[in-house]
């Protein structure tokens, strides 16, 4: 009933309302005065700080000081403006002010001049205990300029109304239907209300306002009522009456025009003027407040609104804000002038996952100008940030670790920019970070009660390196909320969500699912489908947020230039609804925000525009509440108790249950259709699979297992650290598969997809190429074990410690770690020790790195601009020879205190040897084979390149060696220094793609040179 819905719109919310927004204006638009506790901040159209002061321009306290605030010669202390911002203007905050300020005094200071305020004097707004501010002053118009999205200016429009302004709520689809194929432009959804400086300002939002609409086939009318008495009759001859009399009648018609009447019918100038769009589906119209005087108000006297539309030309009511029936002619319902309405709670995830991958793809997946939206518009992960930082909409953002630690290294700036919506200046966009794994791994099947060995277990410790690397790259900003890779998730997992094997908790509390899925199979359909899809599930001890189905599925589609129109709907449903403690929750991979999602990769897509259209539209309708789930989560909803389940069958999203079959054990066990990944032998080289399966993580006998195994029981230090995190990122979406079968459009009336799929399905190409690499983290692990019994000199010994059938080929002695392979006569990976200490760390080897589409584990790329990993002692290429030695069978022996490598055809031998931790290598060439080029590539602590830490320092010694060096989180230094000895050249000059020599994450390449017999050390240093 519409009574029942308009009582319930005036209800206090039952959760934290909207938060006050800090009052943001220029020093010519600043209040009177403001609330104590209230932050302002100033916008200047030019750089430089305001020059400021209290209480008749003495200094402040300390405590109301921002950062970078400075004394000056007087009282007075200036805060610099930062900036500028996507407007082009510069901003500065000061407060919030204690009860204990009365006044605040300011001007602007400019590196050419000074700005005052209202008339050229200085700007002074009073302190007072019961003032009222808003964010921004009413302008009836398009309003400031917000910032330019791809060829699109942007302005405010609406966005200065807030939701203390929104008085009432109205149900869609209730506007009578009048015939012409207009109603849904008649059809009320929201009423506002402010009065400011002298003016009251009206606003009204209509569920779909058609283009025209305003010219003959609507007008709005808002009757005003002060005081006993008044008129009855509805005003411009509309058929019917009011229960109680108006005072005045304010009626908008064609298309901007006012006309105010009052109770007598006199026709009152009205002043101001209107505002309407029918892409944002609103109007809103100012008057003086002295046409209300002149129609009997005393200024002092309480407000009550009615707000309805009606079809101009027959004059018939519409709709009408909060009437229950408009059958009997009669409007009844006033809404007070303090009313407050509910809201429906909004939340998107930006959701970024890409691997450890060479940076020649990051630049152009950050922002494109040459993959183009259809409309011309850039594309990439910028644009999402565009949106939500141009109309001020928090924003849920989940990175991946590798996806992180590959920006910090290759495009720092966009990391600076995610800071910036961590760093509470709205002007910067504003969100919050959502934590996880650190490499997207599919969680139930390295659960830590099956993986940890008596430790933390193989999802622990890929939380626990996440966690630091997050608060490294962006800071330690709040983080309670979980991203389950992939949505992969059983009742099982949900304890890995908040705790280790041990039982230790963590920093989490929540996770994400989804309600068609997880909680529709778990709890049944009709139960995900109604209120309680909506609310915070407890699950298993982890509170649940559930994406919802159909917003989601049309968060990329539009109606009219705005929302799509069945989200609207259901939006207002949720704002009418007295249990406040709903959300819609929307959620998609970054790409897809993008336009550059994995269906399209090479063409943009129109997605950006819609959702920044989508975004817009939230953004100028304030009984829509846009918040974080970490905000969310501060609020402690009552959540729907599901109890304690292990049992739960293993779920995801519904794409991807489309692909398994409804169980993501399809894609790893088998079945009779999908390729088992459990039972898969991998290649070590083309055409030779090693003799074990990857098996599973609590059985010895597969790879998976024993090399977790190896990696569990290492002594602890950064060197297992290593192990645990190249681990990780070899299992990324481990067990993943090729899908043919992607008609995601086609559904049956209960939701499914209608054509199931029925094809057989291999495991991934890259999937098998990532996964191949898995045994990498036994070589670190090996190291580790290293690192607590070293050998007092040289040794030089064979062990299997990746797992793959082959024996490595390693050397240390008490200062150094050496692991070789066989293809190419690599040096693949190497760490250095403290003897005083016992700690060690890397300085060769990117194991870390993605192997790119070669699926053999032991092959490395040939050509420069496909290399992702970058090995020491990597025979490149030869005069007379090519790229053939890179991934050469060399047969090996052990010489004294090293080994001697030989290629198959004998035309390239290196000896290397170690001595006090350095390495030297000496190479003997055939003599028809000319001239050898090797390449290292130098990780000095790479694991704290990769989770967040300073970059590799390059220099050049003056005894002509190439030194690398980098910080560990513990402030120690990692250096490692190639020098040339006789007859090898560094190339000053190499190319090493179109990156060039830190073109590969985390690592610093060196290219040397020389012909018949040549050598270099490499020098290891911990300090």
């Amino acid at each position: 009933m519409k009574k029942l819905a308009l009582a319930l719109s005036l209800l206090l919310l039952t959760t934290p309302a909207l938060a006050e927004p800090a009052v943001e204006r220029t020093l010519s638009e600043l209040p009177s005065e403001l609330p104590p506790g209230t932050e302002l901040i100033v916008i200047s159209e030019k750089p430089g700080a305001v020059h400021w002061g209290v209480n008749g321009w003495k200094t402040p306290a300390s405590a109301l000081r921002p950062a970078g605030t400075v004394r000056t010669s007087g009282p007075a202390v200036e805060t610099p403006l930062r900036g500028p911002g996507p407007d082009g203007r510069y901003r500065a905050t000061l407060g919030p002010f204690t009860a204990q300020t009365r006044e605040l005094n300011c001007v602007l200071r400019h590196p050419n001049g000074w700005s005052a305020g209202r008339g050229g004097k200085d700007a002074r707004v009073a302190i007072r205990a019961g003032a009222s501010a808003r964010r921004r002053p009413i302008t009836i118009g398009r309003g400031p300029y917000l910032g330019t999205s791809g060829k699109l200016d942007r302005y405010e429009h609406f966005m200065d109304w807030e939701h203390a302004d929104l008085r009432a709520l109205d149900p869609a689809d209730d506007a009578r239907s009048l015939g012409d194929a207009k109603d849904h432009g008649r059809d009320l959804l929201a009423f506002y209300s402010r009065l400011e400086e002298g003016a009251l300002y009206l606003r009204a939002d209509l569920l779909d306002l058609g283009l025209g609409d305003e010219s003959g086939a609507m007008d709005l009318v808002v009757l005003v009522d002060w005081e006993q008495g008044g008129q009855t009759w509805l005003p411009a001859f509309h058929g019917g009456q009011t229960a109680s009399g108006w005072e005045a009648a304010i009626l908008i018609k064609d298309g901007g025009e006012i006309d105010v009447f009052d109770a007598t019918w006199n026709l009152l100038p009205a002043g101001k003027n209107v505002h309407m769009r029918s892409d944002l589906d609103a109007i809103e119209a100012g008057i003086n407040t002295d046409v209300l005087r002149r129609a009997g108000w005393d200024g002092r006297a309480p407000l009550r609104f009615m707000a309805y539309t009606v079809q101009e030309s027959s004059g018939e009511v519409a709709d009408a804000v909060g009437e229950a029936d408009l059958s009997d002619g009669v409007l009844d319902t006033w809404i007070r002038a303090d009313a407050r309405a509910g809201t429906a709670k909004y939340s998107a995830i930006l959701h970024g996952n890409q691997n450890i991958q060479p940076l020649k793809w990051l630049d152009d997946l950050i922002e494109s100008k040459s993959i183009k939206t259809p409309n011309g518009n850039p594309t990439g992960y910028a644009r999402a940030l565009d949106a939500h930082t141009l109309f001020r909409l928090p924003v849920n953002i989940h990175i991946s670790g590798t996806l992180a630690g590959t920006v910090e290294w290759g495009a720092p700036a966009f990391n600076e920019r995610l800071r910036g919506f961590l760093d509470g200046h709205p002007e910067n966009g504003e969100g919050h970070l959502i934590g996880g794994v650190l490499a997207e791994h599919i969680m139930p099947y390295f659960e830590n009660a099956r993986s940890h060995h008596g430790g933390e277990g193989a999802n622990a410790a890929t939380v626990r390196l996440n966690d630091e690397l997050l608060d490294r790259i962006y800071g330690q900003s709040p983080r309670s909320v979980f991203w389950i890779p992939e949505r992969v998730t059983r009742g099982t997992t949900f304890a890995d969500v908040i705790e280790d094997a041990t039982g230790k908790r963590n920093r989490y509390d929540y996770a994400v699912v989804d309600q068609v899925t997880h909680v529709s199979r778990w709890f049944g359909r009709a139960d995900a489908h109604g209120k309680r899809g909506h609310k915070v599930n407890r699950i298993n001890g982890v509170k649940c947020f559930l994406i919802n189905d159909e917003a989601d599925q049309w968060k990329f589609a539009n109606s009219d230039g705005g929302l799509w129109i069945w989200t609207r709907r259901g939006l207002i449903e949720k704002a009418l609804d007295p249990d406040q403690e709903q959300l819609t929750l929307v959620f998609d991979d970054w790409e897809a925000y993008a336009g550059r999602s994995f269906t399209s990769f090479g063409v943009g897509s129109d997605n950006p525009d819609n959702y920044e259209t989508t975004i817009r539209w939230i953004a100028n309708h304030p009984w829509i509440q846009v918040e974080t789930l970490e905000t969310i989560a501060a609020w402690n909803w009552t959540p729907v108790e599901r109890g304690n389940v292990p049992s739960l069958s293993v779920q995801t999203y519904e794409w991807l249950d489309h692909a398994t079959e409804e169980s993501y054990d399809n894609w790893y066990y088998g079945s009779a259709q999908e390729e088992s990944f459990k039972d898969y032998h991998l290649e070590r080289t083309p055409g030779v699979r090693i003799p074990k399966p990857y098996g599973v993580i609590d059985q010895p006998g597969g790879v998976l297992h024993d090399v977790w195994k190896a990696v569990a029981t290492a002594p602890k230090g950064r060197l297992q650290d290593l192990a645990a995190a190249v681990f990780a990122v070899d299992v990324f979406e481990t067990a993943w598969h090729d899908e043919d079968m992607n008609d995601y459009l086609s559904k049956t009336p209960t939701g499914d997809y209608l054509n199931p799929d029925t094809t057989a399905d291999p495991i991934a190409g890259w999937a098998r190429a990532m996964h191949s690499r898995v045994g990498d983290a036994g070589v670190v692990a090996a190291a580790a074990r290293w690192s607590q019994n070293p050998p007092a000199s040289a040794r030089a010994w064979r062990a299997d410690v990746d797992e793959d059938g082959e024996q490595e080929l390693l050397l240390a002695d008490r200062r150094a770690f050496y692991a070789f392979e066989n293809d190419g006569g690599r040096c693949v990976f190497a760490a250095v020790r403290d003897p005083a200490t016992g700690e060690a760390e890397p300085f060769l080897g990117t194991l870390l790195n993605t192997p790119g589409i070669i699926q053999a584990r032991e092959l490395e790329e040939t050509h420069e601009d496909a290399v992702t990993r970058a090995p020491a002692l990597l025979d490149w290429w030869a005069d007379r020879g090519g790229s053939l030695y890179v991934n050469a069978d060399y047969r090996s022996e052990v010489r004294a205190g090293g080994w001697r490598l030989r290629s198959p055809d004998g035309r390239v031998e290196k000896v290397v040897t170690l001595r006090d931790g350095k390495l030297s290598v000496r190479y003997t060439l055939h003599p028809n084979l000319g001239t050898l080029y090797v390449r290292c590539g130098l990780t000095p602590a790479v694991l704290d390149l990769f989770l967040g830490g300073e970059q590799i320092q390059a220099s050049r010694r003056s005894d002509g060696a190439r030194v690398a060096r980098a910080k560990t989180k513990a402030g120690r230094t990692v250096e490692v220094a190639l020098l040339p000895q006789s007859g090898a050249t560094l190339i000053d000059n190499a190319t090493f793609g179109t990156k060039g020599a830190m073109g590969v994450p985390f690592s610093y390449q060196v290219e040397l040179s020389g012909t018949g017999t040549f050598g270099f050390e490499i020098q290891p240093a911990l300090r």
